[in-house]
């Protein structure tokens, strides 16, 4: 989206994220239910023990996701890697989109590993206000 100068001085990071990913909404809950429907009809339930349906099935809805994105997904976000993951990147503003699972305790995002790259990936815990 375009801003004029003095919108861009009092724009904060929320409003931003939300202009750039409320257009991708609509598209992304029905290629990510889409995948799970498949899975699910795919899979049975008495393969592993519920904990690891779990685990499996997030896993299998992002990667079910990627090969799907092309035939369902909005034309202004692209895969930017082949990395079987959704990995989504805004074509005209270059905003990277990457899902992960949430902790279900803490509601956030995962621990970071332990190397300066992920701690510092995962560090931000707020947006940038104004300014």
């Amino acid at each position: 989206m375009k801003y004029s100068s003095e919108d861009f001085v009092n724009l904060d990071e929320v409003h931003a994220l939300a202009d750039v990913l409320t257009p991708i909404g609509p598209a992304l809950y029905t290629v990510l239910a889409e995948a799970r429907s498949d899975l699910e009809t795919r899979y049975p339930d008495d393969l592993f023990w519920p904990h690891q349906n779990r685990q499996n099935l997030s896993r299998l809805v992002n990667q079910r996701t990627a090969r799907i994105w092309e035939q369902y997904g909005s034309d202004d976000w692209t895969l930017f890697d082949r990395s079987g993951f959704l990995h989504l990147r805004e074509n005209e503003t270059g905003v990277k989109l990457i899902l992960r699972k949430v902790d279900p305790l803490t509601h956030g995002v995962p621990k970071s590993n332990a190397t300066r790259a992920s701690r510092a990936y995962f560090s931000q815990s707020q947006c940038i206000p104004k300014g």
